[in-house]
């Protein structure tokens, strides 16, 4: 049996005419907020789910096509007997396809996804886009994700150093992958990998709300055994940085009972 720790938050941001098209998923809930309230809680089960969507702002209802992948990826898990990420994401973005034909206006409305899937004897990591899943250890975060980014495109074929690529605009910024509400959406990156884990874990999930507005150390030195209080610190951290984009922080802490 397992057991789990959490807490989360997911806010529209500082900019006040924003709404949050961000989604967070936790187990059996889905969270999306605009003036989002920090909560904290734990349960036991033999296996759980967790993730964030990030509805990307320039397509069409994007707030709703996050809150439906991740509707359309809890009720996968809650009813597959072996959770195969890959397979299951390709499920989310067919039922993406399947509503926008009986729902125009959603047409090409698109999202990111990341998450974490826990089993008796295995867990999961998957992303789809930008936002971030990590793993915090010895007081530092190892991202375990992968950006799906033109920017890290470059950087993987050498075009562009690492250390580097803060010299580049937004434009390299850009998704090479998501979610889409199209049928014509089925060619797209996916990254998933088991991971090895300890007995107890912590993890973090989050949208690029906060990648942007922090660096890892700075997220990393925010971090504690409070889950609820290093969410908070989280959180005022990044708005004091400008809060500039929609919002979602959820950590986890995962032990074997």
């Amino acid at each position: 049996m397992l057991e789990f720790s959490y807490s989360y938050i997911s806010h529209r941001g500082a900019i006040k005419k924003y709404i949050n098209q961000d989604s967070i998923l936790v187990n059996s809930k889905i969270i999306q907020e605009n003036e989002g309230v920090l909560t904290s809680s734990s349960f036991t089960a033999s296996k759980a789910i967790f993730a964030v969507a990030d509805g990307v702002s320039t397509s069409p209802k994007a707030e709703i096509i996050s809150f439906k992948a991740l509707e359309a990826l809890e009720r996968i898990f809650a009813t597959s007997t072996e959770f195969l990420p890959q397979k299951s994401i390709k499920l989310v973005q067919n039922e993406l396809a399947n509503y926008a034909v009986s729902n125009r206006q959603y047409k090409d409305g698109s999202c990111t996804l990341a998450g974490l899937a826990f089993l008796t004897d295995k867990t999961y990591i998957f992303n789809v886009g930008d936002s971030r899943v990590y793993k915090y250890e010895n007081y530092k975060l190892q991202q375990l994700s992968h950006d799906h980014t033109v920017l890290n495109k470059y950087i993987e074929s050498g075009e562009i150093k690492a250390d580097e690529s803060h010299l580049y605009g937004e434009q390299y910024k850009m998704l090479d992958s998501y979610l889409i509400a199209n049928s014509d959406g089925d060619e797209f990156d996916i990254y998933s990998k088991r991971l090895d884990t300890e007995e107890e874990c912590t993890f973090l999930i989050c949208t690029d709300g906060i990648t942007d507005m922090l660096n890892d150390n700075e997220i990393a030195k925010l971090i504690d055994a409070n889950l609820s209080d290093s969410v908070q610190r989280i959180f005022n951290a990044a708005m004091k940085a400008g809060g500039e984009d929609n919002i979602s922080i959820l950590l986890i802490c995962k032990r074997v009972i």
